[in-house]
């Protein structure tokens, strides 16, 4: 299923890292994207390990070759405009970089501990997948949400409807 714009994507990498993420959360969500529509186009927008970036949704998947779950809002209970939702989404685009170390001590202490070590606001100059998803819509503690747990989040969201994509 293709997705539509405001769609949330939850999704299972094949890639090196995608399996460590898997092997240590026993989850298969492995990373999270946004989906927008631009110039007429599809787009996800997402933080991977060169930053915050848009890719034609068609060159995404090329590139990444992910399953993915969606979330899909509903559009009418929260009212969003979509003009105001892109100048956000890519507002970070190309300004953000990846969050490589709480990706890799942030999230795996917290997954362990329950405790988040180490502040952060909306306002670092680095975002990973799931943060930066998570601070687009509003999410609290969205710097908290790990991939699996964004998911959780949404699914549990009554402003969301799961759909499950056989890709």
């Amino acid at each position: 299923m293709t997705p539509k714009p405001f769609d949330i994507l939850s999704c299972q990498g094949s890639s090196l890292i995608s399996k460590g993420i898997r092997l240590f959360t026993g989850s298969k969500t492995t990373h999270t994207a946004q989906v927008v529509s631009c110039w007429g186009q599809l787009y996800v927008v997402d933080a991977q390990k060169n930053g915050v970036n848009p890719k034609p949704y068609d060159e995404w998947m090329k590139k990444y070759n992910y399953k993915y779950i969606i979330h899909r809002p509903k559009l009418k209970q929260l009212k969003l405009n979509e003009e105001n939702f892109n100048i956000r989404a890519f507002s970070k685009v190309g300004v953000k970089k990846y969050d490589f170390f709480s990706l890799v001590v942030r999230q795996p202490l917290f997954i362990l501990t329950g405790k988040w070590i180490g502040s952060k606001s909306w306002n670092d100059d680095k975002f990973y997948c799931s943060d930066y998803v998570g601070w687009l819509w509003y999410v609290p503690k969205f710097w908290q949400k790990s991939p699996v747990q964004l998911r959780e989040y949404l699914e549990q969201n009554p402003n969301f409807t799961t759909i499950t994509n056989e890709n």
